[in-house]
Parts: C-alpha cells; structure tokens; sequence
C-alpha cells in the first residue's frame, strides 16, 4: 500500500496491487482460524455477526477517511497514511493476538485448539481438493459464488441502474444506492438472531432463507420503481442489502468454520479460504457478466438476471440441508 503512494509506473502500481490482494487473501480464513478456539459452536454465530460487522464497518470508515486524506494532502496520502495504520494493526496482532493454550486457559471450543490423527495425517492440515469433499462445502461454495457476484453486481451497478432504467438523477441514484451498503452494514449483528428465530440456528437454511427474500424484495422493487417513490425504493435496496450482507457474514464465517470441525477435523482456515475464494471469483467475474447481460438483453433485465441468481443461491443450497441438520444437533448437544 505504501508503494502505491510512492511510485509512478503504471506496471509497478499494477504488480504492487496484485501483490496486495494476494496478502489480503490470507487474512479472512487466519482470522477465522484465530476466533474458532475462543467460541464454542452453540455460541459463535451470535459473536460472529458483531465480529463480521467489521469489515463492511470498515469500508465505509475507510471511504471517509480516503476521502478527507484526498482533500488535504492528495491522492499519494490515500495509500501512505493508511499502510502506516494497518502496519501498526499488524504489530498488535503480532504482540497480542494468542490461542486459549498459550494464556493457559481451557479453549472455549476445544475440537478448534486441537487435531486428531487420521492414518498418517492430522486433521489439522488438508489440501483444498480435499476440502472440498467435506459434506455441504462444494454447495456451499457454489452459493457464495452467486452471493458474492449479485452483492457485487449491485454496489457496482446500481447507481447506472437506476439512471438508466428508473430514470433517476444521477445524485438521487447514487445516494439512493448507499441504501444497500448501509443495509449491509447494520445486518451482521442480527444475521443469527433471525436464524435462530425462523429456523431453529439452521445456519445453511438461514441463507436460503436469505437469498430467497432478496430476490423477493427484488422482484418488488421492479413492480413499484415505475411509481417514482424514493421512500420504497430505498426500503427495497436497504432490505437487499441486509440480506446479501448476512449470507456473506454467515457463510463465511460460522458456516465455514462449523464445515472445518466436522468429524474432528480443524480446517477451519482452509474451508474458509475455499468458500471466500470460489466466492471471489463470482465479485471477479460479475462485471464481463453484467456488462454481458446489459450489452445483449438492455438494462432492464440486469435485475431480472440478479433476481434469478439469488434464487440459484438458495436453489443450490438444498443439497447441503441434511449437513446443516447434523451441525445444529452438535451444537444443541454442546449446550449447558
């Protein structure tokens, strides 16, 4: 980040941002791995939606921040004084950032402090081929594909959208896509609530159930935009938002770490780094697929196509449904 600011050459600001994005890869499944051995599964879902709140927290903060960093001190400031605070959030992981054994604690969910011996290997260490043999992660995986590239496709495009197709200002457009974001971010924290209220902790079915209500909500936003009532419209993205936040928030964190524990095992960064890197491929490819969809089909049915992928999302899920049975036994079994 910090040779971003520094440097003027176009092919070493691109290597340098390939470079970045390759670390930035490693840290969501190490921070999975990290918080697994400090919350048992009956109790991580709920710490988890605080905890994942984070990053889309996070990335409304860093878009102020960048913003006032332009205004006084140029676009170089944007990369530079940033690289210097997560540098400094690095040295504290480092210095401070410790599993329950090395406190000298009993770990709070021992099946992630520890690893059992399978043949010749522990369970502690699979490769991704193998990962994706454990029972709901390749459908998983698929899901979060979709998740990823309609939650991407609707921050990215929306605003164009809405100017296109509804025929809003450009202004309104854009401040009436934040809806989606905002949604986003005050979701996590209630993500396992609602699971917990509508289907018993059934996590997998908690997405499904997600996924289907977004592309309801979605379906209600085509029927009423042609109205011109900015109030609904923008209770149908925030909604949207809320949705498309929680099956992220879900699937890769609890979800994800729940797979990495299944009969003993404690692969929990990996199966997370998995199903977060089928699903970026999806946030990837969303633009050749939304520019494919407007370029043939027109602007209008870009939503239709959303529409249908988030139902495909929740569609590809079923498979993994008997899994998420098994999961929510394990955890009821667990409580005091």
């Amino acid at each position: 980040m910090f040779a971003f600011g520094s440097l003027n050459s176009t092919a070493t600001l691109l290597f340098f941002m390939m470079l970045n994005g390759s670390f930035q890869a490693l840290l969501w499944p190490n921070c999975v791995k990290s918080v697994a051995p400090w919350m048992s599964q009956s109790v991580r879902a709920k710490y988890y939606g605080v905890w994942g709140a984070s990053p889309y927290v996070g990335g409304v903060l860093a878009t102020a921040f960048a913003v006032y960093l332009l205004e006084i001190g140029g676009w170089r400031n944007c990369f530079q004084l940033p690289a210097i605070v997560v540098a400094f959030v690095g040295l504290l992981n480092v210095m401070y950032l410790r599993s329950p054994s090395e406190v000298g604690v009993a770990a709070p969910n021992p099946s992630a402090a520890t690893s059992k011996k399978i043949g010749s290997q522990t369970t502690n260490s699979i490769s991704t081929v193998e990962a994706m043999t454990i029972p709901g992660v390749p459908a998983s995986s698929l899901s979060f594909f979709f998740i990823k590239l309609t939650r991407y496709a609707l921050m990215m495009w929306l605003p164009l959208y809405l100017t296109k197709v509804v025929h809003l200002p450009e202004d309104t457009a854009g401040f009436l896509s934040l809806c989606f974001e905002v949604g986003g971010a005050i979701s996590a924290p209630f993500a396992m609530p609602v699971c917990s209220y509508f289907v018993n902790g059934r996590l997998i079915r908690g997405v499904a159930i997600y996924q289907v209500t977004m592309g309801v909500i979605l379906v209600v936003f085509i029927l009423t935009s042609s109205y011109g009532s900015l109030m609904v419209m923008a209770l149908c993205i925030g909604i949207a938002g809320v949705c498309s936040n929680s099956c992220d928030m879900l699937l890769s964190g609890p979800i994800a770490t729940d797979f990495g524990e299944i009969d003993g095992m404690n692969v929990q960064a990996t199966v997370a780094g998995l199903i977060n890197g089928v699903g970026c491929l999806g946030s990837v490819l969303q633009g050749l697929v939304i520019g494919g969809v407007s370029d043939t089909y027109g602007w209008e049915y870009v939503f239709y196509f959303i529409i249908l992928l988030s139902f495909a999302a929740a569609a590809v899920l079923v498979p993994a449904f008997p899994v998420d049975d098994r999961i929510q036994m394990k955890k009821t079994i667990q409580l005091p």
